[in-house]
């Protein structure tokens, strides 16, 4: 039964008060204003949740950040792959990756856009589909870190924004080790960004990399499409670029061969995941859990 100042719930409408009803009795004036007042209080809260539902359509909600206890486990029990159509539905190459760099420009995005080329990164080895290998320090490094991780993983931002940093200054900017990258996209959304930090100059990889995971919960809450675009805009691609980018079919099945044969050799059942000079790291990926690791390996191979 249906009350006066009752939501509706399928339109989110709220019933009108039947005023008609008061206006023989003016002593009712307090519980009109009363009733009114309430109707309105009602539509108030209800109109924007209602409204919601069509933004959630074209946003994200911010990642929480999470225990770094252990990695972020897989929502389905399936082998995650990318799916090139839902990808390029999600993220078409049209005029809609338009963006003004301006809307992106956070304190990462900023730094970047500001910065002059960067040096050439050393040890890049391309395949024949175009995917680099990219390493954060020292080639020669007798310690090899291997992260499996996803853009859209929230514990991978935390584990880069609060940890690596700990890690670069105390093993990797010394020569110890050495960090590398192996895409592990769980959604396609993640696989964008992976196909778009390959696509990028070699010189750039690093530093989009640190902004992509930096300013996750900045990108990931505006419409993905666009945020992603203007980051890599910022990092020296075009529009074409971007374009050809996700385009790029021998890329993105070079992608997933490399996701699925990791899959299969580590049976990786969250982000992230570490490889430690072969041995799978388990547990907390902190800094100071890390460095125990790193420290076994050095004592290893003698370093």
């Amino acid at each position: 039964m249906r009350r006066m100042g009752d939501i509706d719930r399928a339109t989110g409408a709220t019933h009108p008060i039947p005023r008609h009803r008061f206006a023989p009795f003016p002593w009712c004036a307090v519980g009109i204003l009363v009733f009114s007042a309430r109707s309105r209080l009602v539509w108030t809260r209800t109109v924007p949740l209602y409204r919601g539902h069509a933004l959630a359509l074209d946003r994200r909600p911010a990642p929480p950040r999470r225990s770094i206890a252990e990695p972020e486990r897989r929502s389905s029990v399936t082998r995650p792959m990318l799916s090139r159509r839902r990808l390029f539905a999600a993220l078409p190459g049209s005029a809609a990756l338009l963006v003004t760099a301006g809307m992106l420009l956070t304190p990462a995005t900023a730094a970047l856009a500001q910065s002059e080329t960067a040096a050439p990164e050393p040890a890049a080895d391309a395949t024949a589909s175009g995917y680099t290998e990219h390493y954060l320090g020292d080639p020669n490094a007798p310690v090899e870190i291997l992260e499996f991780s996803s853009f859209t993983c929230s514990h991978c931002a935390a584990f880069h924004t609060d940890h690596l940093p700990v890690l670069k200054e105390r093993y990797i900017d010394t020569g110890k080790a050495k960090l590398r990258i192996v895409d592990f996209p769980l959604d396609n959304i993640a696989g964008a960004v992976s196909l778009i930090t390959r696509c990028a100059p070699d010189s750039m990889y690093q530093k989009l990399v640190e902004i992509f995971f930096s300013d996750q919960s900045a990108w990931m809450t505006r419409n993905p499409r666009e945020a992603i675009t203007g980051i890599a805009r910022l990092g020296g691609m075009s529009k074409d670029d971007v374009d050809a980018c996700l385009e790029n079919e021998a890329l993105y099945t070079e992608i997933r061969n490399r996701q699925a044969a990791a899959d299969e050799k580590w049976d990786i059942s969250g982000t992230p995941t570490f490889v430690i000079n072969g041995k799978k790291h388990e547990g907390s990926y902190s800094a100071e859990a890390m460095s125990e690791a790193i420290e076994a390996a050095l004592a290893e191979a003698g370093g």
